[in-house]
């Protein structure tokens, strides 16, 4: 199954990015499918670690999806990372395996640590519909203009 979740990921500087990603969801292992030329992509390769958190509040999703929000977060508990404090729960995952064949890599990763704020109540016909033109708007790229 495939959730739509926000990745936070850290470079190793210690810079956050916030991405929208579709999340191919397990108990103990997550794959993750960042497109390669993705700040989400090269701080998986460098850190090899992520936080994969479902959020309720759509809005996060369309701005991530336009850029690199500014989002209040904690620290993660077992990966060098941060939760986002919207996140309604999160996985905490660890690099196992980087397929990097074009155009989206496949990252799969190991839970390590699991977190819940409050119960993920899902999305309205509304929020749906934001979330879906959020989908839309990082794949503007792969269309002809």
């Amino acid at each position: 199954m495939i959730l739509e979740t926000l990745v936070t990921t850290q470079d190793v500087d210690g810079h956050v990015n916030v991405a929208p990603m579709g999340v191919e969801w397990g108990e103990d292992a997550l794959v993750l499918k960042p497109f390669l030329e993705t700040a989400t992509f090269r701080n998986l390769e460098a850190t090899r670690a992520a936080v994969v958190n479902l959020v309720d509040d759509v809005r996060l999703f369309a701005r991530a999806a336009l850029g690199n929000p500014d989002c209040a977060v904690h620290p993660a508990q077992a990966v060098p990372g941060v939760v986002l404090a919207e996140a309604c729960s999160w996985r905490e995952v660890s690099v196992q395996h980087i397929d990097a064949s074009p155009p989206r890599a496949r990252v799969t990763a190991g839970v390590v640590h699991r977190g819940v704020h409050r119960e993920f109540l899902g999305y309205n016909r509304a929020r749906h519909a934001v979330l879906e033109a959020a989908i839309h708007a990082t794949r503007l790229h792969l269309l002809a203009p």
